[in-house]
């Protein structure tokens, strides 16, 4: 039983301790640059050798951002956005509203706080904020990177690896914004990426992650030495860590895009003693697969498919003093670069026993870059891996509980995470995961920019196309896709079937579960002798079976040509005998649209007849998102608000 003098002496010697380590910050405040810290007194670490991580030393650049962040760490109103996000302990009641993902509470009172803005460069975009916890956006005009609290080995290193800024200053206008938005530690949803300017968001992101990365370890290393000089006292200052050592999570449809990542991580930390190991065999397995011919393919599928585009894979990656380590466990891993099919075979499905996903409890950043090419893929996958990040670990994996943050041993990691989501289209599945999977409480921005023209001005043809868009009207989402298809059986189809219209029709469906469900009629029909003959062009089928249909629908055996939105994804064909072409629904690339108008002409080649050719459009009130950057936006709004269900559109 402990007496009250052994607990006086208890407590005179966590005052001494404190004391030392108040001199331990005065003389490392004064002295940022000293290396051996020989005014530090010896002592015995092997009693204790949880606290310290070996990897991790610092170079005269990390005691100065050391020093700056040790500062900044009891004032949580400090100008960092890293030490401001992740040193605010959040109150148990905003942690339960921010769990339960409502807009208001019990009593009715709206939580969070929706304004538009216009930036300079991005355009209009959404912010929202909770209530109880108002941010402002952070100052766009600051071009200054050490202003915003880059790491200056990363500023140094900039102008070389960010070619794509033809040497006018660190960033670009569209970088400097967009990293602006994204160092504030707000989610981001922006869905005006392109093959143009991809490389440059590239940049951005990886620049952050890397910032992000290495203040996390600048935070450990200089505890490390705190507690090296008061043997084993710790006290709640010295929380700097998460459940698991993983911080970035990179989420990526290809292996070339990983390598173009890995690169220019080299790029943004690479000096002369800089290594990188295992560089020859991420290169040899990263490295380009096939050489694509430039030229003969649309620009937008060269630049997505040129290199390795293997959609199975994950690494781990860690950083340190003068090392970039690849192929790295897991657990021992800072950055985690992964496609939704690699990293599903790891995490696994809830149902299967041999599973490990707890290297996904501590994400504090995550991106998704190509969103439009994982919704190419199987995106279930993607829903997969946001439904494994942050469990309780059930093992501590060599954790120090002492130097655990908090909020992340009450389970509200989600909550500190910041989810930047970059693509080229919206999308209803983006939306949903960026409404009710981003949790983060410092809020979150989505980029506007409502198109005034669409792609269909890209519409060509010899013989003005009369292009009918005829709108489907449903009640309510969920019944949409039956609403459709009696639509299409009962109105559509018959005039194609009896000739009433007649030609080769190709017909355009951007749901594979759609696809289906009309293959299965078509084929039920043409058993029972009632329907045309038909044939199909499918992600899924084989290089025989594609020429099959492709040229059984040329020579006219078939009438109906049914293709998917992912089978035109990957192979781009050009399907030559159209005639009529129904859009089932309107793609998810809005670009699609316009080659695929532009694809009607007879077997030789030859524009068609005025009153022999024609395209067919449905669409409901639901497709706004579709809808909005074929025709421009305020055409869709009039297209959806109008009294009449058909409207018709001339190509120029």
């Amino acid at each position: 039983m402990r007496t009250k003098k052994n607990k006086r002496t208890d407590d005179f010697d966590i005052a001494q301790r404190k004391k030392k380590i108040s001199k331990v910050e005065k003389t490392l405040d004064e002295n940022p640059s000293i290396e051996d810290l020989t005014l530090l007194k010896e002592t015995d670490v092997a009693d204790h050798p949880e606290l310290i991580d070996n990897d991790f030393t610092l170079s005269d650049d990390d005691n100065d951002d050391a020093d700056r962040s040790l500062r900044d760490l009891s004032n949580v109103t400090t100008a960092d956005p890293f030490a401001k996000h992740f040193e605010k302990e959040i109150t148990e009641e905003l942690a339960s509203t921010l769990l339960s993902s409502v807009t208001k509470d019990q009593k009715g009172i709206v939580l969070w706080n929706s304004e538009e803005v216009t930036l300079s460069h991005l355009g209009k975009a959404e912010n929202f904020n909770l209530i109880a916890h108002f941010e402002s956006l952070p100052d766009f005009n600051e071009g200054d990177l050490i202003k915003l609290h880059v790491k200056k080995s990363l500023v140094d290193q900039l102008p070389t690896a960010n070619i794509w800024n033809m040497g006018q200053g660190h960033l670009s206008e569209l970088q400097l914004e967009l990293f602006t938005i994204i160092n504030s530690y707000k989610d981001l949803y922006f869905p005006h990426r392109t093959h143009k300017n991809g490389e440059e968001i590239r940049v951005v992101y990886c620049l952050h992650a890397l910032n992000h990365v290495l203040k996390t370890r600048n935070r450990v290393v200089r505890h490390n030495k705190k507690i090296e000089a008061v043997k084993d006292y710790v006290d709640d200052s010295f929380r700097d860590q998460g459940l698991t050592r993983p911080k970035v999570l990179i989420v990526l449809p290809f292996r070339d895009s990983a390598l173009k990542v890995v690169q220019m991580m080299m790029k943004l930390l690479s000096d002369k003693e800089y290594t990188v190991t295992s560089k020859k065999r991420f290169e040899s397995e990263y490295g380009s697969e096939i050489d694509l011919k430039k030229g003969l393919k649309p620009d937008d599928f060269e630049a997505t498919f040129d290199g390795n585009i293997d959609d199975k894979f994950r690494i781990g990656v860690s950083i340190s003093k003068k090392a970039l380590k690849l192929y790295e466990d897991f657990y021992s891993s800072d950055i985690i670069i992964a496609s939704p099919l690699g990293l599903s075979e790891i995490i696994g499905a809830e149902n299967e026993k041999e599973k490990d996903f707890e290297f996904l409890s501590s994400i504090e950043v995550l991106v998704f870059d190509q969103t439009d090419v994982l919704l190419m893929q199987n995106f279930d996958y993607v829903m997969l891996i946001l439904n494994q990040l942050h469990h309780m670990p059930k093992e501590t994996h060599g954790v120090d509980y002492f130097r655990v943050r908090m909020w992340a041993l009450n389970g509200w990691s989600k909550l500190y995470r910041q989810t930047v989501m970059l693509g080229c289209v919206t999308h209803p599945m983006i939306e949903t995961i960026f409404r009710r999977h981003c949790f983060n409480y410092s809020g979150r921005l989505k980029v506007l920019n409502h198109p005034s023209s669409g792609t269909i001005e890209n519409v060509h043809h010899a013989n003005a196309l009369v292009q009918i868009f005829q709108r489907v009207n449903v009640s309510s989402v969920q019944d949409g896709p039956d609403a459709r298809f009696e639509f299409f059986i009962k109105k559509i189809l018959p005039h194609y079937v009896n000739r009433i219209v007649s030609g080769q029709t190709l017909i355009f469906f951007s749901s594979y579960f759609d696809f289906i469900r009309l293959r299965n009629y078509f084929a039920r029909e043409e058993k029972n002798g009632s329907g045309a003959n038909f044939a199909v062009l499918s992600e899924y089928m084989k290089k025989g079976g594609i020429s099959a249909s492709r040229q059984h629908f040329l020579e006219k055996t078939v009438r109906f040509l049914l293709i998917t939105e992912r089978f035109h994804f990957y192979r781009r064909y050009k399907i030559r005998g159209i005639q009529h072409l129904i859009f089932y629904d309107l793609p998810i690339y809005s670009h699609f649209y316009p080659e695929l108008c532009n694809m009607i002409q007879d077997s030789s080649g030859e524009a068609i007849e005025k009153f022999n050719q024609g395209c067919t459009v449905l669409f409901s009130k639901y497709d706004a998102d579709r809808l909005v950057p074929v025709v421009g936006y305020e055409k869709a709004c009039e297209l959806i608000a109008s009294d009449k269900n058909v409207h018709t559109f001339h190509s120029q």
